[in-house]
Formats: C-alpha cells, sequence, structure tokens
C-alpha cells in the first residue's frame, strides 16, 4: 500500500505528465502541419453575464484555433430538440471563457485541447473521443504522445438544470484527460474509459458512473466527492488507480466559508458524503479482487466518517478504531491488550492480590511494605497475563471483592479481544 501512502505525490507527478504530453504533442503537431505559434485569436463578445455572442460550429474541423468569449449554442425550448454536431473533429484548440449550451455532440474528437474557465450546459456526448495516441517521429527517437484535453476550471452542468436531459458521456474514452478545478454537477458517464486520467482539485455534485475502465484513474484533493456505480457489467479498477481520502479543510476552515462556495451547508454532510463514496471504492476494489485495497478504502472510509459524527456514534467508532482500527489494523488489538494488561497490573497492586498461603505474601498499596516495588510490579503484570488469557495457574488470586470484579471483568474483555486480534489477522491473511 506504499503507493497509496504517497497518493498526492503520485498523482501529482501524473498531472505533470499529462501536461507535459500536452504541451509536446500541441507543439510536434503544429510543425509537422507547418502551423505558426502562436495561433491568432478569434474573440466574441460578452454581451452581459454568462451571455456571449454566438458561435455556429459548422466546419467538419477546427484545428490550433483559439476561441475566446464564444457561446456556442443558442438556448433552446424546453421541449425543443437539442443542436446537434455531428462527425467534427476538434484539435489542439483553446476555449477561454467559452459556453458550451444545448449541444448533443454526435461522433466527434476533442484531441489535445485546452478548456479554461468553460461551462457546459446540458451537453451531451455520444459516441465521442476525448483522446488520441500520435507516433512522434524524430531524428532521435519514435515514441508515442497521447494527445488528451487539459480542462482547467470549467463547470459542468447536467440536464437537471435546464430541465431537460441528463449530461452524459458515452460509448468512447477519456483517456490521459487532466480535470483541474472543474465542477461536475448530476453527470452520467457511461460505457466510458476514463485510464490515466485525473480530476485534481474538483467538485463532484451526484455523478453516477455506469461500465466504466478507471484503471489508473486518479482524484486528488477533491473534499466535495459524491460518486455513485450503477453497473450492468462492471466498473474497472486496478494497483494504479488513486483516490484521495483525506478531508483538506478543517471544520472550522470549511465553517467559515459561505454555503455556495461549499456546496454542502454542513460539515458533517460533507464527511459522510466522501465516506460513502470512499465505501463504494472500497466495495469496487474488491470486486475486482484487490481485496488488500477493498479494506484499505474501508478503513479510510471509516476514518473520514468519523469526522462528520457526534455524541455517541463518535464514541462508538472511536472504540472501533482504537480496538482494531475498524477490522484492518491487527496492531491496533494487539496494542490494546497490552496496554490493559499493563493497565490492569497497576490496579491489582491497590486492589489487592494472593501470591502465596501467608499474609506477607499479599500484595496491596499502599500498605503493603513489599521487598521490592519492581518485583511487586512484575507479580501484579504475571496475574494480570494469565488472568486476560483465561489460563489461571492458581498461584495468585485475588483479594476482596473489588479486586474479584476487576479480575472477572479482564477475563471477560480477554475472551473478547482475543478473539477480536485473531479474527483480524486471519482477515488479513485470507487476503
Amino acid at each position: 500500500m506504499q503507493k497509496h501512502k504517497d497518493a498526492d505525490r503520485e498523482i501529482i507527478s501524473r498531472e505533470n505528465n499529462l501536461r507535459d504530453s500536452h504541451s509536446v504533442a500541441y507543439r510536434y503537431h503544429a510543425f509537422i502541419n507547418d502551423i505558426t505559434l502562436p495561433v491568432a485569436t478569434e474573440k466574441g463578445t460578452e454581451k452581459g453575464q454568462y451571455i456571449s455572442e454566438r458561435f455556429e460550429l459548422r466546419d467538419p474541423k477546427y484545428s490550433y484555433r483559439r476561441f475566446e468569449m464564444w457561446n456556442f449554442a443558442a438556448p433552446v425550448g424546453a421541449d425543443s430538440e437539442l443542436n446537434v454536431v455531428s462527425g467534427t473533429k476538434f484539435e489542439y484548440c483553446v476555449f477561454d471563457n467559452c459556453i458550451f449550451e444545448n449541444i448533443i455532440f454526435r461522433d466527434c474528437c476533442f484531441f489535445g485541447n485546452a478548456f479554461d474557465n468553460v461551462r457546459f450546459m446540458n451537453v451531451v456526448f455520444e459516441d465521442c473521443r476525448f483522446s488520441h495516441l500520435s507516433l512522434m517521429e524524430t531524428e532521435e527517437t519514435s515514441e508515442w504522445i497521447g494527445s488528451g484535453n487539459i480542462f482547467t476550471s470549467c463547470a459542468f452542468w447536467g440536464g437537471f438544470v435546464n430541465h431537460t436531459i441528463n449530461e452524459s458521456l458515452t460509448e468512447k474514452d477519456i483517456e490521459n484527460n487532466l480535470f483541474d478545478k472543474c465542477m461536475f454537477f448530476s453527470i452520467n458517464i457511461e460505457r466510458c474509459s476514463l485510464k490515466n486520467t485525473v480530476f485534481d482539485n474538483c467538485v463532484t455534485y451526484d455523478m453516477k458512473m455506469k461500465d466504466c475502465d478507471l484503471r489508473g484513474f486518479g482524484i486528488k484533493d477533491i473534499d466535495r466527492l459524491e460518486i455513485s456505480f450503477e453497473d450492468d457489467r462492471g466498473t474497472f479498477v486496478d494497483e494504479s488507480t488513486v483516490i484521495d481520502w483525506d478531508i483538506s479543510v478543517s471544520r472550522k476552515e470549511y465553517e467559515s466559508k459561505t454555503p455556495s462556495s461549499s456546496g454542502f451547508n454542513h460539515y458533517d454532510d460533507m464527511c459522510i458524503t466522501k465516506s460513502k463514496t470512499l465505501m463504494r471504492f472500497s466495495r469496487l476494489f474488491g470486486r475486482c479482487g484487490l481485496s488488500a485495497y477493498e479494506g484499505e478504502y474501508f478503513y479510510r472510509s471509516k476514518l473520514t466518517e468519523q469526522k462528520g459524527l457526534h455524541s455517541w456514534a463518535k464514541v462508538k467508532s472511536f472504540v472501533s478504531l482504537a480496538l482494531c482500527g475498524y477490522g484492518e489494523r491487527p496492531s491496533y488489538t494487539l496494542f490494546t491488550i497490552l496496554g490493559m494488561i499493563f493497565l490492569f497490573g497497576i490496579m491489582y497492586m491497590f486492589t489487592g492480590i494472593s501470591t502465596g498461603p501467608a499474609t506477607a505474601d499479599m500484595i496491596m498499596y499502599p500498605s503493603h511494605t513489599g521487598v521490592s516495588f519492581i518485583s511487586d510490579m512484575g507479580k501484579c503484570l504475571f496475574f494480570s497475563i494469565t488472568n486476560f488469557s483465561t489460563v489461571g495457574y492458581g498461584n495468585y488470586v485475588p483479594i476482596g471483592t473489588a479486586s474479584s470484579i476487576l479480575s472477572a471483568i479482564q477475563m471477560l474483555m480477554g475472551v473478547g479481544l482475543c478473539a477480536l486480534w485473531t479474527g483480524c489477522i486471519f482477515r488479513k491473511m485470507s487476503r
């Protein structure tokens, strides 16, 4: 699990690789197509907040073009059909402060584009591709480079906003793409490959995935994480799938924000929602035969959940964590056992035990005047060990009511904790 302990470092490395690949592919294809960089900008006019001049998508191909402040579709009525853009290819274009609204992209290609502060509202992608591998040949080497897209500070709004249909990405791949500081609202992703795609510092509201390939998929710094799986054939993950499990903000920092900037009215809701998503990923790893990762994500989901609990529920969660690490940390149980043995050994020194038939063989502080405190401590710890393990040799026995009650409590705890430790070890070894 070392890879997951260094999740941030791993995903940052992938993100940098995606940016580097995009930059190399951008320059290389410009060179082989004899395109002069930088590319001239086609700038539209902003008519009002979120209202820009309309741009008609009529050409079959758009390559190395920069668009600023354009609306790529006119609004349509609730009962009207969406605008259809079919068979169009977008290669190495830059879209800055643009809006895509009420469009069906059908059998289109998006290779190596950069989307910066773009809003996708009620947009459907059918049989589209979002990445491409091309062979780069130079005098020294020949290598394959990915032509994924870079999405920065973009927003994807599902159909519920416009009361038409849900936004969806269907049938084709979204491999080698980077989504940085993006927002996803009510998105359906069906039968897609998201290999080596990274979501960094994004927000996901009600995202649904169905029969997707998430091998090499990475999520980093997403506190508002709400993803569910509605599979028929199954979604796939592997050892290189990394989901960041931490909550990056404290309760105090979160509650100082306005509700609109957070997405949740309460810090607790955010923690519980992210915990449920991590639990779904845990089950997903289990279905894919990665039981060790299943256990780790289960453990992390419970830690995240604990941050959103209060009162008795939080106490129960903490006890479960301390006793066995939610069933995923046998060492926690061992430390608990050792701590219990030591604690009860100290208490026996004051409640009293008998180490022999004579009165002088009784240990009960502070009245006891034994030869050695260390020797007495050792005898009490020995009695604590034999009592905890329910071996009970009989050479040392409790004295008085208080010591007898304490001994009975320890025996019951010993039976339970030893069984718990055995179960946790068997659970880990069986994987």
